[in-house]
């Protein structure tokens, strides 16, 4: 007899990517699963890192009249909100292509901000609604305004006074640069 033993190979001839899609195709297929949770291991399976990182989550609404449901797919933040809506008919094809079907995809965001893990930035707080906090800016000196009264000294009074705050807050905003 031979004492020495082969290692068995670890892993298989199988790939991870392979062995996840395996892996995901026998939980979507469980009967157990909801088609909720089915619902988004397709739609993360199917759609790229920037969709899955900004959804938060699905929830599939059947709905009279319609052959298929409705997907609604919460999103983090406003701007993705609007890409993912300009793609919505690409999102279809792709979850059809995994083998489920809906009527329509409808984004939403996130009145419950999941992600708040993650610290928004300036942009991603204006997308939410969210206003920044104000900063200080300098006052103007004395000509500064009757240089500012000047520019806006031919205007109608509703108009000069909104004119004149304006032109204030550039100015004061340049200056602080």
């Amino acid at each position: 007899m031979n004492n020495q033993q082969e290692a068995p190979a670890r892993g298989g001839n199988e790939n991870a990517k392979d062995l996840m899609s395996s892996l995901l195709g026998t939980f979507r297929d469980s009967k157990n699963m909801s088609k909720n949770r089915r619902a988004y291991l397709a739609w993360v399976e199917a759609n790229g890192e920037r969709e899955t990182e900004h959804t938060t989550g699905v929830f599939v609404r059947e709905v009279a009249g319609r052959e298929y449901p409705v997907l609604t797919v919460y999103v983090d933040n406003r701007i993705c909100m609007i890409d993912f809506l300009a793609q919505r008919e690409i999102y279809r094809a792709r979850l059809s292509e995994q083998g489920l079907e809906f009527s329509d995809l409808e984004f939403k965001l996130d009145k419950y901000n999941r992600h708040t893990g993650k610290e928004a930035t300036s942009s991603e707080k204006q997308a939410q609604g969210q206003k920044e906090e104000k900063k200080d800016f300098p006052e103007l000196t004395e000509e500064e305004k009757s240089q500012i009264s000047e520019l806006v000294s031919d205007l109608s009074e509703p108009l000069k006074s909104t004119a004149y705050k304006a032109i204030e807050a550039s100015f004061r905003q340049k200056k602080s640069l």
